[in-house]
């Protein structure tokens, strides 16, 4: 692998995957026939003391428990689009390391609404809803880390 491409990387795959998280939402909300009334995937200061990584409002809440957990079906599967990439192309070289380091978006993203839906120490979407629909991304969250051992163990 080479060791400068994260690097490089990863504040732009931070600033887009904000756009792909919120961007899920918003195409659920439009697909449930709600309207979207502001649209920020970029992080801001909402008040004098608050920051906020983006949002999307709607003009009436969701009636769709998809809406709130769509963001993780899509990490879903671009976590399963990219590790079968891999798998074709490799980890060798530059193509290999920019795919696993784009692999790591997915994995964050989901890591960091599990553990704040099971721990409550902050109110990601998946706190939004019920605990046995949040369930199964414990389950992908278990998938991703170890199809991305799996990967360091080809590496080492």
């Amino acid at each position: 692998m080479i060791w400068w491409i994260p690097l490089a990387l990863i504040v732009p795959l931070f600033f887009f995957w904000i756009v792909v998280h919120e961007g899920a939402h918003a195409l659920s909300a439009l697909a449930e026939g709600l309207k979207i009334k502001s649209f920020k995937p970029w992080p801001h200061k909402i008040s004098e003391d608050n920051w906020c990584v983006g949002y999307v409002i709607y003009d009436k809440p969701s009636r769709w428990a998809f809406t709130c957990f769509a963001p993780y079906c899509v990490d879903f599967l671009f976590f399963v689009g990219v590790f079968v990439a891999i798998l074709f192309v490799g980890i060798d070289g530059w193509i290999g390391t920019i795919l696993v380091t784009v692999l790591v978006c997915p994995l964050i993203n989901t890591a960091t609404a599990v553990y704040g839906r099971f721990t409550a120490i902050r109110k990601p979407d998946l706190s939004k809803i019920p605990w046995w629909c949040a369930a199964p991304f414990f389950f992908f969250l278990l998938l991703y880390c170890g199809a991305v051992g799996v990967l360091i163990g080809r590496v080492l």
